[in-house]
C-alpha cells in the first residue's frame, strides 16, 4: 500500500516543500501547514519581516520589541528598549506600562516614584 504525500501525487506539498520518506512535508521558507498550504506573512521581503517566526497556523510570533501581522513594526520606545523597559508591547503596538509608569512609551514615572 503506497501512501501519498500531503498535497497530491501531482503536487506533493503543494510544490512548496519536499516530501520525506515518512510522507511528511518539510516546507520551504515562507510556507507552513501539513501540506505546505499556508503562506506566511511577509514584510520587507522577509517572512515575518525578519523579526519573528511563522507558526503552524501561518501567524507570525514576533521577536521581543516588534509587533504587527508580519512583525513589521517596532514597539514604542524602539525594538532594543520596547516601552522604555517599563512595560510590555502588546500585539497592537501599544505599551502596557508597569506599575508606577505611564505614557505612550511608559517613559513617564508617576508622582511618588515607581
Amino acid at each position: 500500500q503506497h501512501q501519498e504525500c500531503p498535497g497530491s501525487a501531482a503536487t506533493p506539498c503543494n510544490n512548496h516543500g519536499r516530501c520525506t520518506t515518512s510522507n511528511l512535508c518539510v516546507c520551504d521558507n515562507g510556507y507552513t501547514g501539513s501540506a505546505c498550504e499556508i503562506v506566511c506573512p511577509v514584510a520587507n521581503n522577509s517572512v515575518c519581516g525578519g523579526h519573528g517566526t511563522c507558526d503552524s497556523l501561518g501567524q507570525c510570533q514576533c521577536n521581543w520589541g516588534y509587533y504587527g501581522t508580519a512583525c513589521e513594526s517596532e514597539c514604542p520606545g524602539g525594538a532594543a528598549t520596547p516601552c522604555n523597559q517599563h512595560g510590555t508591547c502588546n500585539n497592537n503596538g501599544q505599551c502596557v506600562c508597569s506599575i508606577g509608569y505611564y505614557g505612550d512609551t511608559c517613559a513617564d514615572e508617576c508622582n511618588g516614584g515607581a
